[in-house]
């Protein structure tokens, strides 16, 4: 008897707390729109990293060993007007050399990296290392020195994008924006496809790792790009 009375108190009360109270609305859902922006601007690298690797060698029948190279890699800086301390030394290194499946000595390699400032300057100080048979030369690294600011300037116009954009929407059908309820940066990967496993893969395609400069010099700007969702509210 007890254990009847106790559940029909228990569904009374979940039948009186279920009442709707007939003078309370049911709350409005807020309009909104959903919009995105995206910005870029394209931009010339001014800081340009080449690699150049030293290695003894015997041209002609005359020796460069690496010592005469340093002297000449700073004598041509110091006569282009480059301060030395864009050139630093990266790697020292060396390998077995073999012939004919036997070692026969070592090879020892000093890899140095050159920080400049356009293709022109990388241009010239290039073909003078080549003429002094130092040709093992290549571009590691494109850069720009104000990337920050250039990326915070085109996030910006990529959310003032975005906003123009919702306005003129809104406008068209006679209402107005209101603050925005979400804002989100929208991150894009470009891709291909890889034929061997049927994959899609992720790719930079803004800066090339690496350029020979023997087989000539082929810059890309430095693409700096941004998109942002932002969900507004209508007034």
């Amino acid at each position: 008897m007890k254990y009847k009375l106790l559940t029909s108190l228990l569904l009374f009360s979940l039948f009186t707390f279920g009442q709707t109270d007939p003078g309370l609305k049911p709350f409005p859902a807020k309009p909104f729109i959903e919009v995105t922006g995206t910005a870029s601007k394209e931009v010339t690298p001014d800081r340009i990293v080449i690699s150049i690797t030293l290695t003894d060698k015997i041209i002609d029948k005359q020796e460069y060993n690496i010592q005469r190279q340093e002297e000449e890699l700073k004598k041509v800086l110091i006569a282009d007007k480059i301060d030395l301390d864009l050139l630093s030394l990266s790697d020292v290194n060396s390998e077995i050399l073999t012939q004919k499946k036997k070692d026969i000595g070592f090879e020892v390699k000093k890899i140095y990296t050159l920080q400049l400032s356009s293709a022109d300057q990388v241009s010239k100080i290039t073909t003078e290392l080549q003429n002094l048979n130092i040709k093992e030369t290549s571009i590691i690294r494109l850069e720009h020195s104000k990337i920050d600011s250039l990326r915070k300037e085109v996030r910006i116009a990529a959310i003032k994008v975005a906003k123009e954009k919702a306005e003129y929407l809104l406008l068209s059908i006679g209402e107005q924006l209101d603050k925005p309820i979400e804002i989100r940066e929208v991150v894009e990967e470009p891709y291909y496809r890889d034929n061997r496993t049927n994959t899609m893969m992720a790719v930079n395609t803004t800066v090339p790792n690496e350029v020979d400069l023997n087989t000539g010099m082929n810059f890309e700007k430095i693409n700096i790009k941004f998109s942002y969702f932002i969900k507004y509210g209508i007034k």
